[in-house]
């Protein structure tokens, strides 16, 4: 037992050279052709775990969180979660018998590993990582923790080859999809005192920098007091999914496949700076099986059950937004605001604009990925199931587009509104100070005539006494 299990050891740790050898070898080709240059930030992240940091040590790199979903031959499956990195080679079937791994928090080992054993396709990493290199980012002003990883910017301006994003036809042509999504997260504190709006990940429990801002909720105003909601943690996801086809005639069916998913976001001294995180807060999509419904783990069922999380985090995040829309015009309605209020108010609304075109750029992309863009290794064969599965992500995915569409709209007659508003604001000021100007007019038609006399007469130049006393000597 221990001879074999010594023999799979060695045949995962030559597979693991083999891919990170071979992700190497596309890096150095970013020297002369800079279409590889993406391929860098693969070969850094395969060595984080061995490259020195900027105060010579090796930067941490927390041990991921592998389950694993099998398959017998009669469909039944077997869930063993808590897998430990130096125990894949012990999961892995290298048969056609099928297997899904579920990562969180990925690591570098867990790439090569799987990189190497089963030929994934280095894309499926890379749009997973969802960075650029050093060379594609231009404008940063902040050093970021791994200066050769950095995040994907979604709203700042980087080097215009880092933003390209890949052809609908070329995506069609993977074995793996991609979602970038927004997961909100509460923060409940005690106090409200002012803290960083930039959260800062802690890259000792991440292995993935990821980005989140923090969304603090407009207050309500409740009689001679205020409401301050808990401020919200906007965090930047990505998830991928992997199959594994067939590359021979023994069988026509997936046999492996990858899912990974992020870890919760954890801030730099979070519970100190921000306070306690909550949990997901979205209706549950948990439910008991129609009759006669049956099984089926064709790929698109299974990322039906990815894709509900994701749209279900997204209908969390645009009821945020309309709760902040729903507020600031109960404030409208309610209170008197001033110019001051009413600038913050714009500003607001400015953030959410931005914030919904991006999500609304997300979504449709998504939506349009179910519809016409899914791997075509993945639809060649047909089923009734796997057509409702499609369908069922379509509708998804249209519910969340409908729901921000809708904060779009509500959003853009607001800013109407409190433009407006301010407009009036300061027509009133011009109109008090127009008051004041046509009182001083006034003051000063009727009392500078005297006042001008007086002056020429008192100026001292020449005196009434004098003029006479020299006609008379003339």
């Amino acid at each position: 037992m221990a001879t074999v299990v010594n023999v799979e050891q060695v045949a995962v740790e030559k597979a693991e050279d083999q891919y990170a050898n071979f992700i190497a070898s596309l890096a150095e080709k970013a020297k002369t052709s800079r279409i590889f240059l993406r391929y860098k930030v693969l070969d850094t992240f395969l060595h984080l775990d061995s490259y020195p940091g900027p105060n010579g040590i090796p930067f941490h790199v927390r041990d991921a969180k592998l389950s694993l979903i099998s398959f017998d031959k009669s469909g039944n499956l077997t869930l063993t979660p808590d897998i430990k990195e130096h125990e894949i080679a012990l999961k892995v079937d290298m048969d056609s018998s099928r297997q899904i791994f579920i990562v969180e928090n990925i690591t570098p080992k867990v790439i090569r590993i799987f990189g190497g054993l089963w030929n994934v396709d280095p894309q499926f990493f890379l749009d997973y990582i969802d960075a650029v290199p050093s060379e594609m980012d231009i404008t940063k002003e902040v050093t970021p923790p791994r200066p050769d990883l950095i995040p994907t910017a979604w709203y700042r301006h980087q080097a215009v080859e880092g933003c390209l994003p890949i052809l609908k036809s070329m995506s069609t042509r993977y074995d793996h999809v991609s979602f970038r999504f927004v997961g909100p997260r509460e923060y409940k504190r005690e106090d409200s005192c002012k803290v960083l709006e930039r959260m800062k990940p802690d890259m000792k429990e991440l292995n993935v920098e990821r980005i989140a801002g923090l969304h603090v909720p407009i207050t309500r105003k409740l009689g001679r007091g205020g409401r301050q909601f808990d401020n919200v943690a906007m965090t930047r996801h990505c998830s991928s999914i992997w199959f594994k086809q067939p590359d021979d005639s023994t069988h026509s069916e997936w046999t492996k496949a990858v899912i990974l998913i992020d870890p919760p976001f954890e801030p730099e001294d979070g519970e100190n700076m921000y306070g306690t995180r909550a949990d997901s807060a979205y209706r549950s999509f948990i439910c008991r099986p129609l009759p006669n419904e049956g099984s089926d783990f064709h790929p698109l069922v299974v990322t039906q059950a990815v894709a509900r999380i994701i749209a279900s985090e997204w209908i969390s995040t645009s009821a945020y937004i309309e709760r902040d829309l729903n507020t600031l015009e109960w404030r409208l309605e309610n209170d008197e605001p001033g110019m001051i209020i009413l600038e913050s108010f714009l500003k607001k609304l400015f953030i959410l604009r931005r914030q919904i075109r991006k999500y609304q750029g997300l979504v449709d992309e998504q939506s349009q990925l179910f519809r016409k863009y899914l791997p075509h290794a993945w639809i060649t064969t047909y089923s009734p199931t796997t057509e409702k599965a499609r369908a069922y992500m379509e509708g998804d995915f249209e519910q969340v587009r409908s729901t921000i569409l809708d904060n779009a709209a509500r959003l853009s007659d607001t800013l109407g509104l409190v433009t407006s508003m301010i407009q009036i604001r300061k027509g009133e000021q011009s109109a008090k100070q127009n008051d004041r100007l046509s009182f001083l007019t006034v003051i000063a038609t009727v009392v500078l005539p005297s006042n001008a006399l007086a002056a020429i007469l008192g100026s001292g130049c020449i005196t009434w006494g004098k003029y006479m006393q020299s006609r008379n000597e003339g």
